[in-house]
């Protein structure tokens, strides 16, 4: 027994000693174990932010490289007019557009039997000579109004016809009137760009007109390489008095009720200066106020080209006569550019 307890003393010592190194490195472990996890935590931290900054300077530069690389469409560049097709694709595309801009503020329903108010019956002072046309063309011409008035219509339906009478006897009015349905196309152009120039505008349709006007050939397609890939007298095809009717009665029949509104303000706007509005701009942004002057020299070149492309048979004066009776009715000589 006596030397047994020597032994069971060591023995408990010893396991103490084991467990007290065992509780120790637990211990630390444990200690070294929370500094390691906060660090850890701290690294991640600061490598977390500097991610997210990283990640915001990317997202920023992407941003301005967004904003340079995004531009604004440029009016009338969305569809090049070679031909006479691409000059009516190209009025049924503004008409839609116009109508559906005009749409956000006025109705644009049609009624049933919708009749062409506004008609007048120009006596051109030459024989019995007339010409009919719609009365916003006659905005920028003097007329005297006949004291006949207005004319009983003769069937339901049939619209009302003014008669008025020129201040002087002329007998080239009907190429005349061809250069007054041009030049309310400035008045047209002026409105749309008002509305949306993004959208609405008819530079393209104008240039497109005096290019087709004013060329001698159109390109064609053909798949044989020995075939001719031009043709020949495309702009003298062109017939310019139906293509300007065509733009007025589209935009009658397209905008319904609306249709007398729209040309009171058509009529209230300037042919020479255009003030360019869009809701794609940004609000901040001002509407800046543009000239006119190269599409009014383009309208005045598409009327004298297509004068001199008309036969002697169709034409019934020269055009030193026409621009006598311009003169004559205060109409405006069309300015031509410089030729090189």
């Amino acid at each position: 027994t006596f030397g047994e307890f020597p032994n069971r003393i060591m023995l408990e010592a010893s396991a103490t000693s084991a467990s007290g190194s065992t509780f120790g490195y637990r211990a630390n472990a444990t200690v070294s174990s929370n500094f390691r996890s906060t660090t850890g935590t701290f690294v991640g931290f600061r490598r977390e932010s500097q991610n997210s900054g990283s990640r915001a300077q990317t997202t920023k530069g992407f941003e301005a490289w967004r904003r340079k690389s995004v531009r604004m469409p440029k009016e009338g560049v969305y569809l090049r007019v070679a031909n006479v097709m691409d000059i009516l694709q190209q009025v049924r595309t503004l008409v839609g557009l116009v109508t559906n801009v005009w749409s956000w503020s006025m109705r644009t329903n049609s009624t049933f039997r919708q009749v062409m108010p506004g008609l007048v019956r120009v006596h051109t002072g030459v024989g019995s000579e007339t010409c009919i046309l719609q009365s916003y063309y006659l905005q920028d011409l003097d007329v005297i109004p006949l004291s006949r008035g207005q004319k009983v219509p003769g069937r339901r339906g049939e619209p009302p016809v003014t008669d008025v009478a020129l201040r002087t006897p002329t007998k080239s009015f009907s190429q005349i009137k061809v250069l007054l349905k041009l030049r309310w196309l400035l008045r047209l152009h002026s409105a749309c760009c008002e509305l949306d120039y993004k959208m609405c505008s008819l530079r393209n349709i104008i240039l497109g007109m005096q290019y087709v006007v004013l060329q001698e050939c159109a390109e064609a397609e053909c798949d044989s390489i020995f075939d001719t890939k031009v043709q020949q007298n495309v702009g003298a095809h062109l017939h310019l008095e139906s293509v300007l009717d065509d733009i007025a009665d589209q935009l009658y029949r397209s905008l319904g009720k609306a249709h007398r509104a729209f040309l009171e303000y058509v009529g209230s706007c300037d042919p020479m200066r255009s003030v360019h509005f869009s809701q794609i701009d940004s609000p901040l942004t001002p509407p800046q106020v543009q000239s006119n002057e190269q599409l009014a020299m383009a309208v005045d070149t598409i009327f004298v080209a297509n004068f001199l492309r008309q036969s002697q048979r169709e034409t019934p004066c020269s055009l030193q006569e026409l621009f006598d009776d311009m003169e004559a009715l205060n109409v405006q000589l069309p300015e031509i550019p410089p030729l090189n």
